[in-house]
């Protein structure tokens, strides 16, 4: 081997070495800016901007305690409706095909649930997932309503 190759293979090994050194700067320099910029959103964060309305705000007034009651009240089940369980999944109206229920405008699920194919899975005329959100929603009404400043106490 000839000065020539050493002085070739020591080149090669030099770059490889400060090619290292650079992606190793690199990446030391993305850590130190992720670990800078995310320790510098802590304050921020949590801070709710402003128009937002929060639980406090719907409570502050008896304007906002009303319409915050008429949440409650738009969970009320539509009754007269055609998916009501009570009134067509029940034996006392009976349509001998789906094609009677479609055409009067009534629920297919309550035909299914007269033929007994109910299950806990998947239930037919199902509203326990709307209504859980109702009881959610009126029981914090009740929790906040006293603290409301301009509501009498006749009025709560």
């Amino acid at each position: 081997m000839n000065k020539m190759d050493k002085r070739d293979k020591i080149d090669k090994i030099d770059k490889e070495m400060k090619s290292i050194k650079n992606r190793k700067s690199k990446i030391v320099n993305f850590l130190l800016v992720a670990l800078i910029g995310f320790n510098a959103c802590g304050d921020w964060i949590d801070v709710v901007p402003d128009g937002v309305a929060t639980l406090d705000m719907a409570f502050n007034s008896k304007a906002q305690a009303l319409r915050y009651l008429g949440t409650c009240y738009s969970h009320m089940p539509k009754d007269a409706t055609t998916t009501n369980p009570a009134l067509l999944g029940s034996d006392e109206l009976w349509a001998v095909s789906t094609v009677q229920y479609i055409r009067y405008g009534w629920s297919e699920a309550a035909l299914d649930l007269i033929r007994g194919k109910q299950n806990a899975t998947n239930p037919l005329l199902g509203r326990w997932n709307a209504m859980y959100q109702a009881l959610r929603d009126c029981n914090t009404f009740l929790e906040n309503v006293g603290s409301v400043p301009d509501l009498e106490k006749d009025e709560r």
